[in-house]
């Protein structure tokens, strides 16, 4: 088994490549058990990203309090709004817990590397390793393309917009934007229109991987169709709101 089993980095180098991107640098020491050193950058990231999703949430209860006539859309956005809100505060969870995060994975890696060497590890072990694996693959393809699709929407419209512009004819920049809510300010420009777009798909990643995560933290109760089903279902709610 010592010699087939793979290594903790085989399950996890995906992962910690996204944390990577996303500019988390330091959480790529927990392979070699060293130790977690922050820098300025991780902390900046995470911030951009929080104000971000917060902005977002401002954005959505400006548009409440101009449209609080229509009660069904103003409670569809208020859901929208509070698992959006969540986010926020799981991202400044993360933010104020990396060491500790940095050290239960480091932990969790000396562990398996030690059952590894000691040939302790079962099939069974490795199965429930691979399954999860899978379904970090399944999440992170969701996240890619579920999303994506609606965030080249918009830059799609203008372009339509610019190919076949005629005399008088004016672009809605908000209507054609990912999410059309009312924003503090005036988007008359396509590199405002792009900045908001960029903005928006940005802080949306957020919302939906919150919904995945929560698919993969129950997948040991789940079977791979009712996996399926609630895939689908996010994609279809994603349609009906955006088409």
């Amino acid at each position: 088994m010592e010699n087939t089993a793979p290594s903790f980095r085989h399950f996890l180098r995906v992962d910690v490549l996204l944390l990577q991107l996303m500019g988390l640098s330091s959480f790529n020491t927990f392979f070699s058990n060293g130790e977690f050193h922050s820098s300025w950058s991780d902390g900046c990231f995470i911030i951009v990203g929080v104000s971000m999703i917060l902005s977002v949430v401002s954005c959505q209860i400006c548009t409440i309090t101009f449209i609080g006539v229509d009660l069904n859309y103003a409670i569809e956005i208020f859901a929208a709004m509070s698992t959006t809100f969540l986010c926020a505060i799981k991202g400044m969870i993360w933010c104020a817990q990396q060491k500790k995060i940095h050290s239960i994975l480091r932990q969790l890696s000396m562990q398996w590397e030690n059952a590894r060497a000691r040939n302790f590890l079962t099939m069974e072990n490795l199965k429930a390793a691979e399954r999860s694996k899978s379904m970090q693959n399944i999440y992170i393809i969701a996240v890619f393309f579920v999303f994506s699709s609606y965030a080249i929407r918009p830059y799609i419209l203008y372009f339509n917009y610019s190919l076949h512009r005629k005399m008088n004819d004016s672009f809605d920049y908000i209507r054609a934007s990912v999410y059309p809510a009312v924003y503090p300010f005036v988007v008359e420009s396509p590199q405002k229109f792009c900045a908001l777009v960029t903005y928006q798909t940005l802080a949306g990643v957020f919302v939906l991987a919150e919904r995945l995560e929560n698919i993969i933290a129950d997948d040991n109760s789940k079977h791979d169709e009712d996996i399926r089903q609630e895939l689908q279902s996010i994609a279809k709610q994603h349609h009906e709101l955006f088409l």
